[in-house]
């Protein structure tokens, strides 16, 4: 049996745990009127917190 980890895109994990856990993120929808981004792959943090 194989098990494998997933997380979302708000668990604030660094790229480093993620790559040495071998863990899966799933993007979560950011919208800001009508444009929607996903999160960590179209904006990162500090574009976020920028806009």
């Amino acid at each position: 049996m194989k098990i494998g980890l997933m997380a979302d895109s708000t668990c604030d994990l660094s790229k480093v745990i993620l790559e040495r856990y071998n863990i899966k993120l799933v993007p979560l929808s950011i919208h800001f009127g009508e444009t929607v981004y996903l999160d960590r792959v179209e904006l990162g943090s500090e574009e976020f917190f920028l806009a």
